[in-house]
């Protein structure tokens, strides 16, 4: 078993109630936290194992009661890669000194709108100042920050000019679409994008990647879930109460791989083996593939997506009429190409 990156929820708190939130941190009344001391545990169980990266993020990663002493870390693991994954809400001072001086520290600033306007009907009133400002203040010469928008029908028509403040900014920006989860699951179908509008995202991102001569990650559909691969590339998601996901997305608690705080590393790597089982079980799963003529080319998707939508890593994910769309263009820009 290889663990390159871990996504570390530090706290459960969050002062937002984000409508598309996979978690819902705001709901939580009784304060979670991962400690400096029970990070460096972590840190050096994961090692071994070919550790690369932690991404510390919530809740909102700055409520942490220790915040300051957690940032700490970025120092004592100078050949780890860190990240922060924050609303941008709380301006703090070491923060922002940290992430403008630190080469091995990164920063992601989640936002869903070019305007307070726009961004207000996911994240509420008076936050786009808040995180704008703190975005003004980055200025990191080692790596380019991100600005990070969740695309759903709330924004759906705010995706260039939010491309176009990002880069004005001095960051790049990055798009997920929205999933059934957490309080993106209320209201789903006012708020889920069609295969259609997804592509016609895909292809608005891709225009504007070629303008600036970036290249800005785009919000494919899964076509193939890492875990096909087996376990020597995992990313595992470990929550407040220490719960190991398999993944960021396979969030709910009967997927987890086992548990940090009383850590039984063969029985994370038994489970890990279950779930890369579970993946290959999906593809001989008959989703209406047979009758498709891209099959042969198709892995099936994405179990945690299919998880969240219907309650089951074996069902539908969902995406096959998004990722026909994305194999039909690929092969007519295969036959252009030609």
């Amino acid at each position: 078993m290889r663990v390159k990156v871990i996504y570390v929820e530090i706290t459960n708190q969050c002062n937002l109630n984000c409508r598309t939130c996979y978690n819902r941190s705001s709901l939580n009344r009784e304060r979670k936290e991962v400690s400096k001391a029970q990070l460096i545990t972590m840190i050096e169980k994961f090692l071994p194992y070919g550790l690369r990266r932690v991404i510390l993020s919530g809740g909102e990663p700055t409520l942490h009661t220790a915040f300051h002493n957690v940032l700490d870390l970025v120092d004592q693991y100078p050949d780890l890669s860190f990240g922060i994954v924050t609303n941008g809400t709380n301006s703090d001072d070491k923060l922002i000194e940290m992430l403008n001086t630190r080469k091995n520290f990164t920063l992601q600033i989640s936002l869903d709108g070019s305007s307070e306007e726009k961004n207000e009907k996911t994240r509420g009133k008076g936050i786009f100042k808040k995180a704008i400002s703190f975005a003004q203040q980055i200025h990191n010469e080692g790596s380019t920050p991100l600005l990070k928008m969740v695309i759903s029908q709330l924004n759906y028509d705010d995706i260039e000019s939010f491309y176009r403040l990002a880069i004005s900014l001095g960051f790049l920006p990055e798009f997920s679409f929205i999933y059934k989860s957490g309080n993106g699951s209320e209201h789903w179908d006012d708020k889920s994008l069609s295969p259609q509008q997804k592509m016609q995202a895909l292809k608005l991102i891709e225009r504007l990647n070629q303008e600036f001569h970036t290249e800005v990650f785009l919000p494919l559909c899964s076509m193939k879930c890492p875990y096909l691969d087996g376990i020597d590339n995992l990313s595992l998601c470990i929550k407040p109460d220490g719960s190991i996901q398999p993944c960021q997305t396979l969030y709910d608690t009967r997927y987890s791989l086992g548990n940090i705080f009383q850590l039984d590393i063969a029985s994370v790597e038994k489970k890990a083996q279950e779930m890369a089982g579970l993946s290959q079980k999906r593809l001989q799963i008959d989703y209406g593939c047979n009758k498709c003529l891209l099959r042969e080319g198709c892995s099936k998707g994405c179990m945690a997506a299919a998880a969240n939508l219907n309650g089951d890593p074996l069902q539908d994910d969902g995406e096959c009429e998004y990722r026909k769309l994305i194999f039909l263009k690929q092969s007519l820009s295969r036959m252009k190409g030609n």
